[in-house]
């Protein structure tokens, strides 16, 4: 499921998307490894529950509809946010956080869309000579 969010999130198409680069997997990573065990039992409970939500709002259930109802539904789903319970909420915004943050930090994003560079960058030159008669402050 987490993986069909991340491919509507982010969607392939003529570049790699959200699934294609491995977001999904790496918010299973962070859901494992960065929430307590509290926000680990709520965000479970909203997965358990997000299906249901979703057959509730549209009649049909997330998993089995096609790539297009799925945005349709995410999209009703996001306008009535705040009508669902906390675990669904948390759920949902945890997930499109860690899909976007591992969208964003993968190695695809970071050497074809946007190339890392390290700071301070290629135009720094460190030593230049200080020009006029400044003081130093002691």
């Amino acid at each position: 499921m987490v993986g069909n969010i991340a491919e509507v999130i982010i969607p392939t198409t003529d570049t790699p998307g959200a699934r294609a680069v491995g977001a999904h997997l790496f918010t299973l990573v962070m859901v494992d490894d960065c929430m307590s065990k509290d926000d680990q039992a709520k965000y479970l409970k909203g997965m358990r529950s997000f299906d249901n939500v979703m057959k509730s709002v549209t009649d049909k259930s997330f998993s089995d509809a096609s790539p297009e109802e799925r945005l349709q539904m995410l999209t009703t789903f996001e306008a009535s946010l705040d009508q669902f319970d906390d675990e669904t909420k948390v759920f949902y915004n945890r997930t499109r956080a860690y899909v976007l943050q591992g969208y964003t930090s993968s190695q695809y994003f970071l050497t074809k869309i946007k190339p890392y560079q390290l700071v301070p960058g290629p135009g720094y030159k460190g030593c230049v000579p200080v020009i006029g008669d400044q003081k130093i402050l002691s």
